[in-house]
């Protein structure tokens, strides 16, 4: 389809990246057949790659108001961590939601729960920080995978990732940036 073509060709479409927890085998009425328990993450990476994100981010480091605390990177913890760092310094926020994708009130109520997990950078411009394109969708899963599963063991492939970003910096090469940077 042309318009995913061109969503991926211009960064603003990041595929997801399936990742399988579980296969087994089930028989019904005498067919077996393999299942996958799954879910999907989207790479962190591409995110800080797409046009724009790593300009609003860098503008925003360098113009930290001392005296006026107007967004949450402000106040002198962030600014210190910030400060004393000579590569851009991205903070996160991550949290989870549940999503029905289907009418809530409809006879399919609750068939079709989605749990996400998304991100939000911190340090950007604040009127475009709770915008919709500027929170990220990292992890997605259908939610009777909660019965089976705990939510460590779904989530543990997008927290390691996350944790691996705060221990080691990224190599972030775009449109407005080219270097590393420390999350």
């Amino acid at each position: 389809d042309l318009l995913n073509k061109y969503l991926l060709d211009t960064s603003f479409l990041i595929q997801p990246e399936e990742v399988v927890i579980v296969s087994q085998i089930v028989t019904k009425h005498g067919k077996s057949k393999v299942c996958f328990d799954k879910f999907h993450v989207v790479s962190v990476k591409k995110v800080f790659q797409m046009p724009g994100v790593m300009k609003c981010i860098t503008e925003v480091n360098t113009n930290i108001s001392e005296k006026l605390f107007n967004s949450p990177i402000s106040g002198q913890l962030f600014q210190k961590l910030i400060g004393k760092s000579d590569i851009p310094v991205v903070l996160i926020l991550f949290y989870y939601d549940k999503v029905e994708i289907c009418n809530p009130l409809g006879s399919r109520h609750g068939t079709y729960k989605l749990g996400n997990c998304y991100f939000s950078i911190l340090n950007i411009d604040q009127q475009f920080a709770s915008q919709l394109e500027n929170i990220y969708l990292c992890c997605s899963f259908e939610t009777p995978l909660l019965k089976k599963y705990s939510i460590s063991q779904i989530l543990q492939k997008t927290v390691s990732k996350f944790s691996d970003l705060a221990n080691h910096n990224l190599f972030i090469d775009s449109e407005s940036y080219s270097g590393e940077i420390k999350i």
